[in-house]
């Protein structure tokens, strides 16, 4: 197992305290794998190349922030926003939610602790647009209420129009074409759905594919995902879960909730033991626990039925399928679907 290098961590524009810079030494070791690897070996690359390697993944985790603020906006910054950057975030390893959350919080402090004058970077220019996201939720009070609304981004619209191109997926001419009014288009996730639904549904893979859409009929089968099967990737059974709740949950005559992401393991441990050998997509799947955590809140709303869709594909332990891959000459990290 590689010893973290804590100087890597360490980039220009942040003042780092001394000492540990995460709260504990396993959370630093976790850290430092997930950003260069984790079979990586100090004495194998200078640290400048460590540095060069952990600015990049820390710059992508930023980005990925970034993409989702609304959500972070909407959640106030809280647990479910981290948990859903650790489904999006792509790492060389796992990592959880509150691992996540404090990476955020150790560089946009040692960001604030700056005094220097050096040039810009990319990494300081994400983390000073994060910091004004998380100033501006501090400064709006805890009594502020955000609806979380999605709005395309450039890159969903250019995917939207692309798939619509193929016809692969029927796209409303007002999805293609917004209004320059956003007013005149109705609030997307619809309203009705709670705020760990909607967050479900603004994934960055699946949101584009289902924007705009509310109940409905399928006309035709070009209207419906592909239907998942055993081998088939987890965020493709979460669009297709996404899209049953979407078209088929009534605000007035429903009583049910659709758990809305892949069901396929008992715990966190389990889910990162699959990490390497699934290629990161376990981090995609949910575990048991989360799956009761979520009906047991919504049971004391207006729902009394919640339903939950659970995959359980692996056979065997992950180091097998590791081991497997790499007879093959294949390299470990890969993904099984």
């Amino acid at each position: 197992m590689v010893k973290a290098n804590k100087r890597a961590f360490k980039q220009p524009g942040f003042t780092f305290g001394e000492g540990q810079i995460f709260e504990s030494h396993q959370t630093t070791e976790n850290v430092y794998r997930a950003m260069i690897g984790v079979n990586a070996s100090n004495s194998d690359v200078d640290l400048t190349t460590l540095k060069q390697r952990v600015s990049s993944r820390v710059e992508n985790l930023f980005d990925v922030g970034l993409k989702q603020i609304d959500v972070y906006k909407a959640t106030r910054g809280g647990a479910q926003f981290f948990k859903m950057i650790a489904e999006e975030f792509e790492a060389e390893g796992p990592l959880e939610p509150e691992e996540i959350e404090e990476i955020f919080s150790v560089y946009i402090a040692a960001r604030e602790r700056y005094r220097g004058s050096v040039g810009e970077t990319p990494l300081m220019a994400l983390v000073d647009r994060f910091r004004e996201a998380v100033n501006a939720v501090r400064s709006a009070g805890p009594s502020t209420s955000v609806e979380l609304i999605y709005r395309p981004s450039a890159a969903d619209r250019a995917q939207m129009e692309l798939v619509g191109a193929f016809d692969n997926l029927q796209i409303s001419e007002d999805a293609s074409h917004p209004s320059s009014s956003p007013s005149a288009e109705a609030p997307w996730p619809p309203t009705y759905f709670n705020l760990h639904e909607k967050i479900w549904l603004c994934d960055s893979r699946i949101r584009w594919q289902l924007y705009g859409k509310g109940q409905m009929q399928p006309s035709d089968a070009s209207d419906i995902p592909t239907l998942p099967d055993r081998s088939s990737h987890p965020v493709d059974v979460k669009l297709y879960l996404a899209w049953l709740a979407l078209t088929n949950y009534s605000p007035t005559l429903s009583d049910w909730s659709l758990y809305m992401s892949p069901i396929g393991f008992l715990d966190a441990e389990d889910r990162k033991d699959w990490y390497l050998a699934t290629g990161g997509a376990s981090r995609r799947y949910s575990t048991i626990g989360e799956f009761i955590t979520y009906a047991q809140k919504a049971f004391t709303t207006t729902r009394s039925v919640v339903a939950g869709f659970f995959t359980f594909w692996t056979a065997g332990d992950p180091e097998s399928f590791e081991k497997l891959y790499a007879s093959k000459g294949a390299n470990k990290r890969r993904d099984i679907f």
